[in-house]
Protein backbone atom coordinates (compact mmCIF):
# COMPACT_ATOMS: atom_id res chain seq x y z
CA UNK A 1 0.00 0.00 0.00
CA UNK A 2 2.87 2.60 1.07
CA UNK A 3 4.33 1.65 -2.51
CA UNK A 4 1.57 2.53 -4.42
CA UNK A 5 1.10 6.10 -2.37
CA UNK A 6 4.73 7.03 -3.50
CA UNK A 7 3.89 5.95 -7.26
CA UNK A 8 1.09 8.45 -6.62
CA UNK A 9 2.90 11.53 -5.47
CA UNK A 10 5.98 10.93 -7.95
CA UNK A 11 2.93 11.19 -10.51
CA UNK A 12 1.72 15.03 -9.21
CA UNK A 13 5.02 16.37 -10.51
CA UNK A 14 5.12 14.81 -13.48
CA UNK A 15 2.05 16.29 -14.40
CA UNK A 16 3.17 19.74 -13.39
CA UNK A 17 5.93 19.55 -15.22
CA UNK A 18 4.10 18.51 -18.43
CA UNK A 19 1.38 21.21 -17.41
CA UNK A 20 4.38 23.83 -17.50
CA UNK A 21 5.78 22.54 -20.84
CA UNK A 22 2.56 22.72 -22.49
CA UNK A 23 2.04 26.37 -20.92
CA UNK A 24 5.39 27.01 -22.13
CA UNK A 25 5.36 25.74 -25.72
CA UNK A 26 1.66 28.04 -25.50
CA UNK A 27 3.16 31.04 -24.52
CA UNK A 28 6.56 30.80 -27.16
CA UNK A 29 3.82 30.26 -29.69
CA UNK A 30 1.80 33.60 -28.43
CA UNK A 31 5.28 35.59 -28.41
CA UNK A 32 5.82 34.34 -32.05
CA UNK A 33 2.23 34.99 -33.61
CA UNK A 34 2.16 38.30 -31.60
CA UNK A 35 6.14 39.22 -32.17
CA UNK A 36 6.52 39.39 -28.05
CA UNK A 37 9.63 39.42 -26.33
CA UNK A 38 12.56 37.29 -28.56
CA UNK A 39 10.23 37.67 -31.34
CA UNK A 40 9.64 41.13 -30.85
CA UNK A 41 10.39 43.15 -34.66
CA UNK A 42 13.40 45.57 -34.56
CA UNK A 43 12.33 49.09 -35.08
CA UNK A 44 15.65 50.49 -36.98
CA UNK A 45 16.42 53.63 -35.12
CA UNK A 46 15.46 57.08 -36.30
CA UNK A 47 16.78 60.01 -35.27
CA UNK A 48 14.18 63.11 -37.14
CA UNK A 49 14.07 66.12 -35.47
CA UNK A 50 10.71 68.70 -35.12
CA UNK A 51 12.22 71.98 -36.72
CA UNK A 52 9.46 75.04 -36.43
CA UNK A 53 8.18 72.92 -32.70
CA UNK A 54 9.30 74.81 -29.58
CA UNK A 55 12.72 74.04 -27.82
CA UNK A 56 14.99 75.54 -26.14
CA UNK A 57 16.60 77.78 -29.37
CA UNK A 58 13.40 80.06 -28.98
CA UNK A 59 12.45 79.13 -25.60
CA UNK A 60 9.99 82.29 -25.26
CA UNK A 61 8.68 80.90 -28.61
CA UNK A 62 5.15 80.24 -27.70
CA UNK A 63 1.74 81.23 -25.93
CA UNK A 64 1.76 79.99 -22.29
CA UNK A 65 -1.38 80.77 -21.61
CA UNK A 66 -5.00 78.86 -22.20
CA UNK A 67 -5.43 80.19 -25.54
CA UNK A 68 -4.44 77.49 -27.59
CA UNK A 69 -6.26 75.25 -25.71
CA UNK A 70 -9.50 77.20 -26.38
CA UNK A 71 -8.51 77.46 -29.68
CA UNK A 72 -8.03 73.42 -30.60
CA UNK A 73 -11.49 73.25 -28.17
CA UNK A 74 -13.62 75.12 -30.72
CA UNK A 75 -12.40 74.26 -33.66
CA UNK A 76 -13.24 70.24 -32.40
CA UNK A 77 -16.78 71.30 -31.61
CA UNK A 78 -17.23 73.18 -35.07
CA UNK A 79 -15.54 71.18 -37.24
CA UNK A 80 -15.07 67.44 -36.01
CA UNK A 81 -17.27 65.10 -36.88
CA UNK A 82 -16.76 61.02 -37.30
CA UNK A 83 -13.16 61.51 -36.26
CA UNK A 84 -12.23 64.02 -38.84
CA UNK A 85 -12.09 67.16 -38.70
CA UNK A 86 -14.01 68.65 -41.51
CA UNK A 87 -12.81 71.53 -44.09
CA UNK A 88 -14.85 74.92 -43.03
CA UNK A 89 -17.57 76.06 -40.96
CA UNK A 90 -19.61 78.89 -42.16
CA UNK A 91 -21.18 81.18 -39.41
CA UNK A 92 -24.80 82.18 -40.19
CA UNK A 93 -25.76 86.31 -41.60
CA UNK A 94 -26.29 88.79 -39.29
CA UNK A 95 -30.15 88.11 -39.01
CA UNK A 96 -29.30 84.90 -39.24
CA UNK A 97 -29.27 84.53 -43.19
CA UNK A 98 -27.73 82.51 -44.76
CA UNK A 99 -27.85 80.47 -41.91
CA UNK A 100 -24.72 78.50 -40.64
CA UNK A 101 -23.46 76.08 -42.53
CA UNK A 102 -20.75 73.13 -42.82
CA UNK A 103 -18.23 71.80 -45.49
CA UNK A 104 -19.58 67.91 -46.11
CA UNK A 105 -15.54 67.26 -47.06
CA UNK A 106 -12.52 66.82 -45.33
CA UNK A 107 -9.38 67.05 -46.16
CA UNK A 108 -6.24 64.70 -45.66
CA UNK A 109 -3.46 67.52 -45.43
CA UNK A 110 -5.76 68.42 -42.57
CA UNK A 111 -6.03 65.23 -40.65
CA UNK A 112 -2.22 65.08 -40.70
CA UNK A 113 -1.43 68.42 -39.38
CA UNK A 114 -3.80 67.54 -36.14
CA UNK A 115 -1.42 64.39 -36.12
CA UNK A 116 1.33 66.44 -36.07
CA UNK A 117 0.03 68.88 -33.21
CA UNK A 118 -0.46 66.10 -30.90
CA UNK A 119 3.03 64.40 -31.56
CA UNK A 120 4.65 67.92 -31.23
CA UNK A 121 2.65 68.32 -27.79
CA UNK A 122 3.86 64.42 -26.32
CA UNK A 123 0.41 63.79 -26.18
CA UNK A 124 1.13 59.97 -26.70
CA UNK A 125 -2.46 58.65 -25.66
CA UNK A 126 -4.19 61.08 -28.33
CA UNK A 127 -2.06 60.27 -30.74
CA UNK A 128 -2.50 56.53 -30.28
CA UNK A 129 -6.05 57.00 -30.44
CA UNK A 130 -6.26 59.47 -33.65
CA UNK A 131 -3.40 57.55 -35.66
CA UNK A 132 -6.02 54.17 -35.05
CA UNK A 133 -8.76 56.32 -36.19
CA UNK A 134 -6.86 57.86 -39.23
CA UNK A 135 -5.79 54.77 -40.50
CA UNK A 136 -9.34 53.22 -40.82
CA UNK A 137 -10.43 56.16 -42.65
CA UNK A 138 -7.70 57.43 -44.56
CA UNK A 139 -5.19 55.24 -45.58
CA UNK A 140 -5.56 53.25 -48.87
CA UNK A 141 -4.71 50.00 -49.02
CA UNK A 142 -1.58 50.78 -50.99
CA UNK A 143 -0.16 52.33 -48.01
CA UNK A 144 -1.14 56.11 -49.19
CA UNK A 145 -3.11 59.29 -47.58
CA UNK A 146 -6.77 59.46 -49.35
CA UNK A 147 -6.28 63.42 -50.85
CA UNK A 148 -10.07 64.14 -49.42
CA UNK A 149 -12.93 62.39 -48.33
CA UNK A 150 -16.47 64.00 -49.12
CA UNK A 151 -17.60 66.57 -52.01
CA UNK A 152 -14.98 69.12 -53.19
CA UNK A 153 -13.10 70.64 -55.92
CA UNK A 154 -11.79 68.41 -58.62
CA UNK A 155 -8.35 71.00 -57.88
CA UNK A 156 -7.52 69.70 -54.24
CA UNK A 157 -6.19 66.08 -56.23
CA UNK A 158 -3.57 68.60 -57.40
CA UNK A 159 -2.16 67.65 -53.68
CA UNK A 160 -1.73 64.45 -53.85
CA UNK A 161 2.43 64.93 -53.55
CA UNK A 162 2.21 66.82 -50.38
CA UNK A 163 0.08 64.77 -48.99
CA UNK A 164 2.14 61.71 -49.20
CA UNK A 165 4.97 63.62 -48.27
CA UNK A 166 3.03 65.32 -45.30
CA UNK A 167 2.56 61.36 -44.08
CA UNK A 168 6.22 60.25 -44.44
CA UNK A 169 7.28 63.20 -42.54
CA UNK A 170 4.91 62.24 -39.64
CA UNK A 171 5.77 58.96 -39.85
CA UNK A 172 9.11 59.32 -39.81
CA UNK A 173 9.14 62.04 -36.81
CA UNK A 174 6.69 59.70 -34.14
CA UNK A 175 8.75 56.64 -34.91
CA UNK A 176 11.94 58.51 -33.87
CA UNK A 177 9.97 59.15 -30.88
CA UNK A 178 7.85 56.13 -30.11
CA UNK A 179 9.23 53.35 -32.29
CA UNK A 180 6.66 51.07 -33.85
CA UNK A 181 6.69 48.48 -35.98
CA UNK A 182 3.66 48.54 -38.07
CA UNK A 183 4.33 52.34 -38.34
CA UNK A 184 7.77 51.59 -39.64
CA UNK A 185 6.63 48.66 -42.00
CA UNK A 186 4.23 51.19 -43.49
CA UNK A 187 6.74 53.90 -43.61
CA UNK A 188 9.03 52.13 -45.90
CA UNK A 189 6.41 50.82 -47.85
CA UNK A 190 5.48 54.69 -48.57
CA UNK A 191 9.21 55.18 -49.32
CA UNK A 192 9.48 52.45 -51.50
CA UNK A 193 6.35 54.09 -53.62
CA UNK A 194 7.20 58.16 -53.45
CA UNK A 195 10.68 56.80 -54.57
CA UNK A 196 9.68 55.32 -57.69
CA UNK A 197 7.69 58.80 -58.59
CA UNK A 198 11.26 60.24 -58.35
CA UNK A 199 13.10 58.23 -60.11
CA UNK A 200 13.52 58.81 -63.98
CA UNK A 201 11.06 61.57 -65.09
CA UNK A 202 10.46 64.27 -62.48
CA UNK A 203 7.39 64.17 -60.63
CA UNK A 204 4.54 66.86 -61.33
CA UNK A 205 1.08 68.09 -59.28
CA UNK A 206 -0.09 70.51 -61.41
CA UNK A 207 -0.86 71.99 -64.71
CA UNK A 208 0.36 75.70 -66.23
CA UNK A 209 -1.72 77.43 -69.28
CA UNK A 210 1.37 78.81 -70.87
CA UNK A 211 0.60 80.85 -74.37
CA UNK A 212 1.80 79.38 -77.42
CA UNK A 213 4.01 81.35 -80.10
CA UNK A 214 2.20 81.65 -83.38
CA UNK A 215 4.07 80.72 -86.32
CA UNK A 216 6.61 83.20 -88.06
CA UNK A 217 5.33 83.10 -91.99
CA UNK A 218 8.06 82.66 -94.36
CA UNK A 219 7.58 85.74 -96.58
CA UNK A 220 9.36 84.04 -99.79
CA UNK A 221 7.44 81.26 -99.23
CA UNK A 222 5.24 80.36 -102.80
CA UNK A 223 2.36 80.15 -103.60
CA UNK A 224 1.12 82.54 -101.64
CA UNK A 225 -1.99 81.48 -99.28
CA UNK A 226 -5.34 83.03 -100.60
CA UNK A 227 -7.53 84.82 -97.90
CA UNK A 228 -10.48 82.55 -96.67
CA UNK A 229 -13.86 84.41 -97.49
CA UNK A 230 -14.97 84.26 -94.01
CA UNK A 231 -12.18 83.67 -91.86
CA UNK A 232 -12.43 81.13 -88.79
CA UNK A 233 -12.42 82.92 -85.21
CA UNK A 234 -8.61 82.30 -83.76
CA UNK A 235 -8.45 79.91 -81.43
CA UNK A 236 -7.27 80.34 -77.96
CA UNK A 237 -3.09 79.71 -78.55
CA UNK A 238 -2.71 78.44 -74.87
CA UNK A 239 -1.34 75.25 -73.83
CA UNK A 240 -1.11 72.75 -70.78
CA UNK A 241 2.80 72.30 -69.60
CA UNK A 242 2.59 69.81 -66.17
CA UNK A 243 4.51 71.48 -63.62
CA UNK A 244 5.78 70.68 -59.71
CA UNK A 245 5.19 73.26 -57.21
CA UNK A 246 7.80 73.96 -55.17
CA UNK A 247 5.77 74.32 -52.19
CA UNK A 248 4.87 70.76 -52.66
CA UNK A 249 8.56 69.82 -52.10
CA UNK A 250 8.73 68.91 -48.40
CA UNK A 251 12.82 69.30 -48.12
CA UNK A 252 12.70 67.75 -44.78
CA UNK A 253 10.73 64.92 -45.74
CA UNK A 254 12.82 64.29 -48.59
CA UNK A 255 15.44 64.42 -46.02
CA UNK A 256 13.94 62.40 -43.40
CA UNK A 257 13.52 59.45 -45.84
CA UNK A 258 17.19 59.05 -46.31
CA UNK A 259 17.39 57.08 -43.10
CA UNK A 260 14.83 54.67 -44.40
CA UNK A 261 16.52 54.22 -47.71
CA UNK A 262 19.96 56.08 -49.05
CA UNK A 263 18.81 56.03 -52.42
CA UNK A 264 16.69 59.44 -50.78
CA UNK A 265 19.48 61.56 -49.88
CA UNK A 266 20.36 62.16 -54.37
CA UNK A 267 16.94 63.02 -54.61
CA UNK A 268 17.40 65.24 -51.69
CA UNK A 269 20.19 66.71 -53.23
CA UNK A 270 18.66 67.19 -56.61
CA UNK A 271 15.53 68.91 -55.50
CA UNK A 272 17.50 71.04 -53.04
CA UNK A 273 19.34 72.92 -56.24
CA UNK A 274 15.83 72.85 -57.91
CA UNK A 275 14.22 74.89 -55.21
CA UNK A 276 16.86 77.52 -54.05
CA UNK A 277 17.14 77.98 -58.32
CA UNK A 278 13.59 79.50 -57.97
CA UNK A 279 14.34 82.55 -56.13
CA UNK A 280 12.77 85.43 -58.25
CA UNK A 281 15.45 88.18 -57.50
CA UNK A 282 15.60 91.25 -55.64
CA UNK A 283 12.31 93.30 -55.90
CA UNK A 284 10.68 89.99 -54.68
CA UNK A 285 12.94 88.28 -52.75
CA UNK A 286 10.83 85.11 -52.64
CA UNK A 287 10.09 81.56 -54.82
CA UNK A 288 8.51 80.63 -57.77
CA UNK A 289 5.12 78.85 -57.80
CA UNK A 290 6.47 75.54 -59.88
CA UNK A 291 9.05 74.32 -61.64
CA UNK A 292 8.73 73.30 -65.44
CA UNK A 293 10.53 69.83 -66.09
CA UNK A 294 10.46 69.67 -69.66
CA UNK A 295 11.96 73.37 -70.53
CA UNK A 296 13.88 73.47 -66.85
CA UNK A 297 12.43 76.85 -66.21
CA UNK A 298 10.52 78.13 -63.18
CA UNK A 299 6.90 80.09 -63.72
CA UNK A 300 6.68 82.68 -61.22
CA UNK A 301 2.85 82.21 -60.64
CA UNK A 302 0.01 80.20 -61.71
CA UNK A 303 -2.82 81.55 -63.86
CA UNK A 304 -3.44 84.28 -65.99
CA UNK A 305 -3.03 87.08 -62.82
CA UNK A 306 0.06 88.40 -62.46
CA UNK A 307 0.59 87.50 -58.15
CA UNK A 308 2.72 85.51 -56.09
CA UNK A 309 1.23 83.10 -54.03
CA UNK A 310 2.19 84.47 -50.20
CA UNK A 311 1.03 80.90 -48.75
CA UNK A 312 2.98 78.98 -51.09
CA UNK A 313 6.06 80.68 -51.35
CA UNK A 314 6.47 80.99 -47.36
CA UNK A 315 5.89 77.48 -47.75
CA UNK A 316 9.13 77.04 -49.23
CA UNK A 317 10.71 79.24 -46.78
CA UNK A 318 9.76 77.39 -44.39
CA UNK A 319 11.07 74.45 -45.91
CA UNK A 320 14.09 75.63 -46.39
CA UNK A 321 14.80 76.63 -42.74
CA UNK A 322 14.01 73.25 -41.95
CA UNK A 323 16.74 71.79 -43.97
CA UNK A 324 19.49 74.54 -42.45
CA UNK A 325 19.55 76.43 -45.60
CA UNK A 326 17.30 79.60 -44.27
CA UNK A 327 17.58 82.14 -47.27
CA UNK A 328 18.66 85.32 -45.39
CA UNK A 329 17.46 87.55 -48.47
CA UNK A 330 13.79 85.74 -48.00
CA UNK A 331 13.42 86.75 -44.05
CA UNK A 332 14.40 90.02 -44.43
CA UNK A 333 11.73 90.57 -46.44
CA UNK A 334 9.63 88.99 -44.35
CA UNK A 335 10.82 91.06 -41.29
CA UNK A 336 10.26 94.29 -43.34
CA UNK A 337 6.70 93.57 -44.27
CA UNK A 338 6.22 92.46 -40.62
CA UNK A 339 7.45 95.46 -39.07
CA UNK A 340 6.67 98.00 -41.67
CA UNK A 341 3.96 97.05 -42.75
CA UNK A 342 2.14 95.27 -40.03
CA UNK A 343 0.97 92.53 -42.28
CA UNK A 344 1.28 89.72 -44.80
CA UNK A 345 -1.08 89.74 -47.72
CA UNK A 346 -2.68 86.82 -49.98
CA UNK A 347 -0.36 87.97 -52.73
CA UNK A 348 2.35 90.27 -54.04
CA UNK A 349 3.15 91.34 -57.49
CA UNK A 350 5.96 89.57 -59.04
CA UNK A 351 7.75 92.44 -60.26
CA UNK A 352 6.72 95.01 -57.85
CA UNK A 353 6.68 93.38 -54.89
CA UNK A 354 3.43 95.24 -53.45
CA UNK A 355 0.21 93.77 -52.75
CA UNK A 356 -1.58 92.85 -55.90
CA UNK A 357 -5.08 92.97 -52.77
CA UNK A 358 -5.30 93.87 -49.32
CA UNK A 359 -6.78 90.32 -47.97
CA UNK A 360 -4.32 89.02 -45.16
CA UNK A 361 -2.96 85.83 -45.11
CA UNK A 362 -3.12 83.32 -41.99
CA UNK A 363 -1.19 80.87 -42.98
CA UNK A 364 1.83 82.86 -43.70
CA UNK A 365 1.35 84.27 -39.99
CA UNK A 366 1.83 80.80 -38.55
CA UNK A 367 4.41 79.97 -41.08
CA UNK A 368 6.71 83.22 -40.35
CA UNK A 369 6.19 81.71 -36.55
CA UNK A 370 7.49 78.66 -37.55
CA UNK A 371 10.32 79.92 -39.34
CA UNK A 372 10.89 82.40 -36.02
CA UNK A 373 11.60 79.17 -34.32
CA UNK A 374 13.97 78.04 -36.73
CA UNK A 375 15.74 80.88 -36.46
CA UNK A 376 15.86 81.72 -32.73
CA UNK A 377 13.89 85.00 -33.62
CA UNK A 378 12.03 86.23 -30.67
CA UNK A 379 11.20 89.55 -31.57
CA UNK A 380 9.56 87.87 -35.16
CA UNK A 381 7.89 85.30 -33.52
CA UNK A 382 5.66 87.68 -30.97
CA UNK A 383 5.33 90.14 -34.11
CA UNK A 384 3.60 87.16 -36.28
CA UNK A 385 1.24 85.79 -33.52
CA UNK A 386 -0.24 89.10 -32.56
CA UNK A 387 -0.98 89.74 -36.14
CA UNK A 388 -2.33 85.93 -36.06
CA UNK A 389 -4.36 86.24 -32.81
CA UNK A 390 -5.90 89.83 -34.20
CA UNK A 391 -8.04 87.52 -36.52
CA UNK A 392 -9.17 85.33 -33.03
CA UNK A 393 -12.54 85.50 -32.40
CA UNK A 394 -13.07 87.47 -29.34
CA UNK A 395 -16.94 87.93 -28.84
CA UNK A 396 -18.21 85.83 -26.15
CA UNK A 397 -21.66 85.58 -28.38
CA UNK A 398 -20.20 84.16 -31.31
CA UNK A 399 -19.94 80.43 -31.91
CA UNK A 400 -16.35 81.03 -33.24
CA UNK A 401 -15.35 82.43 -30.10
CA UNK A 402 -11.19 81.52 -29.81
CA UNK A 403 -11.16 80.51 -32.99
CA UNK A 404 -9.17 81.61 -36.21
CA UNK A 405 -11.28 83.39 -38.83
CA UNK A 406 -11.81 84.69 -42.43
CA UNK A 407 -14.04 87.08 -44.09
CA UNK A 408 -14.52 85.67 -47.44
CA UNK A 409 -15.32 88.34 -50.84
CA UNK A 410 -18.92 87.58 -50.06
CA UNK A 411 -18.85 89.09 -46.48
CA UNK A 412 -19.65 85.91 -44.90
CA UNK A 413 -17.39 84.89 -41.95
CA UNK A 414 -15.47 81.34 -42.14
CA UNK A 415 -13.65 78.67 -39.65
CA UNK A 416 -10.92 77.49 -41.51
CA UNK A 417 -9.04 73.92 -40.39
CA UNK A 418 -5.84 74.68 -41.60
CA UNK A 419 -5.94 78.04 -40.48
CA UNK A 420 -6.78 77.13 -37.41
CA UNK A 421 -4.11 74.02 -37.16
CA UNK A 422 -1.85 76.33 -38.42
CA UNK A 423 -2.42 78.41 -35.53
CA UNK A 424 -1.77 75.71 -33.24
CA UNK A 425 1.34 74.26 -34.90
CA UNK A 426 2.37 78.37 -34.14
CA UNK A 427 0.87 78.53 -30.54
CA UNK A 428 2.26 75.32 -28.71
Amino acid sequence: MQAGRGFAKRKIPLAILIGLLAAAVLFAALSFWQRWFWFAEKVPALSVAMPGALDEGCADCSDGSENPDKLEGRMRRLLEKDGQLLAWYRLAGKTGQPPDDISDAALGLDQILYGQILLEQNRRKDFAAWWTSFSAGWITPDGFCKVSRGDFEPAVAQDDLRTQLALARLLAQSISVWPDPARYRQLADLSDALLSRFSGQAPTDSLAVVPTPEPVLDPGATPTPKPTVSPEPKQDARRELPVLRLASIDLFALQALGQVDSAWLAVYETYLARVEGGLLGDSLPLYAWAWQPESGGYLPFGGSVAAIDTAETLRVVLHLCEVGHTPQRSLAWIRAQLFNQSALYASYHPGQGTPVDQQECLEAYAMTARIARITGDGLLYRTAVDRLLWHQATSQTSPALSAIFRQAEDGAYYVWARDNLWALLALR
